[in-house]
């Protein structure tokens, strides 16, 4: 599921609780983390923001979970800490 094991931080966004975000993603549909890097970007903001949260930025999702999909540990890690409250800076 999407928030299993150490890749479950794609979810992550800025403060935001990873169960909230996780739960909305399920419940759209979202329940791996291939699906969640096949996913739209726009369609993933489409989930947040008609949750009401705004602080969330889901752009880098799908890189972020095509990485967990493909068990790139090291790659992942790499890009988590380039990120900033999962933006590029």
């Amino acid at each position: 599921t999407v928030v299993e094991g150490r890749a479950e931080r794609a979810a992550w966004a800025g403060g935001w609780s990873l169960p909230k975000i996780s739960g909305l993603l399920q419940a759209a549909g979202i329940t791996t983390f291939a699906e969640l890097a096949a996913a739209d970007v726009d369609r993933l903001r489409q989930i947040v923001r008609e949750a009401g949260i705004t602080i969330a930025n889901p752009d880098t999702w799908p890189e972020q979970a095509g990485l967990a999909a493909a068990g790139s540990g090291t790659e992942f890690e790499v890009l988590q800490e380039e990120l900033k409250g999962g933006r590029r800076v």
